[in-house]
C-alpha cells in the first residue's frame, strides 16, 4: 500500500468531511493522506437520514455539498402526553438515505484529490517511536497520524484502551408505505407520548429509490448502572415489542418490512479524543444522547479536525491539543449542553419538564432554528421564555398559554 502522513480510518460524513477540510487547507498534501473504507461505496448504512441545514452549511462551506435525492423538511413536530406541537418555517433540513449521500460525498472528496481506498478494513494499530503501523485487509501502512472516523463500533478507540461507552443507544428502524394520521411530507415527527420510554418513536417522509416512503423508528437510550443519578438501565424494554405495537396502531405490520437495527453512543464528558498519534472524530467520541443526531454532528467535527490537523505539526506533543479544540469549540459546547439536558428529558425529572414546555411552541420554533443553523428568531426566544416562565409560577394548562 502506498505511504501516507495519515490515514482516516473509516469512509462516513465525519471521516470524508475531516478529509476535505483538510485539503481545502492544504491541498498540497493530497498525496500524503489516505482515507480507508472498509466496504465499497454506494454501501448500505442504517440511518434515519435526517440532516439539519447546519451540517449542510458546512457542506456547502467547504464547496462539498453532493447532489443527492432527499425529502426537504419545513416543520417538525413533537407528541408528549401533554400536549403536540409544531413549528418551523422556511427550509430546516432534508432527509436523505445514507447509500446515496456516503457515495456522492466520497465523490466530492476524490475531486479535491483525497485517496480513497475501498475494500481496505482496518485490522491492527500499533504506535511505535515516532509512527503509527496500521495492518489492514490490503496491506501494511505506516503513518504519523491516524484519524478514529469509524463510528460506534470504532477500532481505533478500542486499539486506544478507551471505554466502549456509558450512554447506547439500540435503535429499531423500518420504511414503510403512508398511513392514516401522517403529517405532511416536509414534517418530521417525534413521539415521546410513553412515559416509561428513555427515547421516542419517529416518522420521517423519505425517499426509497425514488419511491415516497416513511421512515419510522424507535429510539430507546439504555444507560449503564450509574451514569446518571435516579435514571436505571433500559434493558428490560423489548424493542421489537414496542416498535410493533408502534406500528400496529397505524395499521402497519412490524414483520412485514425489513427490520433493521443499529446502535448509536451517546456524548460524555470527560471525553479524550486523542491519544498519541491517534484522534478519534465524529461518532467515534460521541454524538447528541437525548435526540441521536449525528450527521450534522460528524460533519461539523471533520470540519473542525480537518483544519486543525491542516495548522498542526504531526507530533504527540502537537496533537493533544485536538481535545482542547473540540472541547471549546461551538459543537464541543453544544453536546455538552445536550448531555446536560439527559436527565431532565429520561430520568424522573421528565414530567415535570413536559408539564413547564407543554403547548410552548415558540421554543420548538427556537429549536428548529438551531437545528437549521439559524439565528433564534428573538420574538420566539422571548415568547418561549416567557410562557415557560408563566407556567414555572402558575401551572397554568397549556391551553391558557396558546
Amino acid at each position: 500500500m502506498r505511504g501516507a502522513d495519515i490515514a482516516i480510518i473509516g469512509g462516513g460524513p465525519a471521516g470524508l468531511t475531516t478529509g476535505i477540510a483538510l485539503l481545502r487547507a492544504r491541498p498540497d498534501l493530497a498525496d500524503r493522506v489516505v482515507l480507508l473504507e472498509k466496504a465499497r461505496y454506494p454501501r448500505e448504512k442504517i440511518c434515519a437520514g435526517a440532516l439539519g441545514e447546519r451540517g449542510w452549511q458546512v457542506l456547502e462551506s467547504l464547496d462539498a455539498a453532493p447532489n443527492v435525492p432527499h425529502v426537504p423538511i419545513s416543520a417538525i413536530r413533537l407528541d408528549t402526553r401533554q400536549a403536540s406541537i409544531q413549528a418551523g418555517g422556511g427550509l430546516l433540513g432534508r432527509v436523505l438515505r445514507r447509500k446515496e449521500f456516503d457515495a456522492a460525498l466520497a465523490d466530492r472528496a476524490r475531486a479535491l484529490g483525497l485517496r480513497i481506498e475501498e475494500g481496505c478494513a482496518l485490522e491492527s494499530l500499533v504506535e511505535n517511536e515516532g509512527s503509527v503501523r496500521i495492518e489492514t485487509t490490503s496491506g501494511v501502512l505506516d503513518c504519523a497520524a491516524v484519524i478514529g472516523a469509524d463510528g460506534v463500533g470504532s477500532k481505533v478507540r478500542r486499539a486506544l484502551g478507551l471505554p466502549v461507552g456509558r450512554l447506547r443507544a439500540m435503535v429499531l428502524e423500518v420504511d414503510t408505505a403512508a398511513a392514516p394520521g401522517d403529517p405532511a411530507r416536509d414534517v418530521l415527527r417525534f413521539d415521546a407520548t410513553q412515559p416509561d420510554l428513555p427515547g421516542y418513536y419517529w416518522d420521517f417522509p423519505t425517499l426509497v429509490d425514488g419511491e415516497a416512503l416513511w421512515c419510522r423508528g424507535l429510539y430507546l437510550l439504555r444507560v449503564a448502572e450509574g451514569t446518571e443519578r435516579g435514571m436505571a438501565p433500559a434493558d428490560h424494554i423489548p424493542l421489537k415489542e414496542r416498535m410493533a405495537a408502534y406500528l400496529a396502531a397505524r395499521g402497519l405490520d412490524l414483520d412485514a418490512v425489513r427490520n433493521k437495527r443499529f446502535a448509536e453512543r451517546g456524548w460524555e464528558a470527560p471525553v479524550h479524543p486523542v491519544q498519541g498519534r491517534c484522534l478519534l472524530v465524529g461518532e467515534a467520541i460521541g454524538i447528541d444522547p437525548v435526540t441521536g443526531e449525528g450527521i450534522a454532528q460528524a460533519i461539523e467535527c471533520g470540519r473542525d479536525l480537518g483544519r486543525f490537523l491542516a495548522r498542526c505539526p504531526l507530533e504527540p506533543a502537537a496533537l493533544a491539543r485536538w481535545a482542547s479544540v473540540h472541547r471549546r469549540s461551538r459543537l464541543g459546547r453544544d453536546l455538552w449542553v445536550r448531555r446536560s439536558l439527559l436527565r431532565p428529558c429520561y430520568g424522573p425529572d421528565r414530567d415535570r419538564l413536559e408539564r413547564r414546555l407543554a403547548g410552548n411552541a415558540a421554543l420548538l420554533s427556537v429549536g428548529c432554528a438551531h437545528w437549521a443553523g439559524r439565528a433564534p428568531p428573538i420574538g420566539d426566544l422571548l415568547k418561549g421564555l416567557g410562557q415557560l416562565a408563566l407556567r414555572m409560577l402558575t401551572g397554568a394548562p397549556p391551553r391558557q398559554l396558546q
